[in-house]
């Protein structure tokens, strides 16, 4: 009983650690700094965590482990979208006034 136990966390646990590999990767895309990168990492994995379990709470339909990883998904396209919109604009540039 405690192998097929053991089995089956394993399967459910290496999609959820893969999924919240995301935050460090995130995290890398929102600085250069490798610190502020790890703090960053930290604070997201958190976030995803809690809010994928508050949602998962506020709607029992949902699966924690569905709304951890999307939290955490949401994240890296936002940490993707706002390091997008760093590098169309140079530092130290003024904007253009139309």
């Amino acid at each position: 009983m405690s192998v097929v136990l053991g089995a089956v966390l394993l399967v459910i646990a290496r999609p959820l650690l893969a999924g919240l590999l995301a935050a460090p990767a995130a995290a890398g895309r929102l600085t250069d700094r490798p610190w502020r990168a790890l703090a960053w990492s930290v604070v997201l994995a958190v976030a995803a965590m809690w809010l994928g379990l508050g949602l998962a709470f506020a709607v029992p339909t949902l699966p924690p482990s569905f709304t951890i990883m999307a939290v955490a998904a949401a994240e890296y396209l936002a940490a993707v979208l706002v390091s997008g919109a760093r590098r169309r604009v140079p530092r130290g540039a003024a904007a253009v006034p139309a």
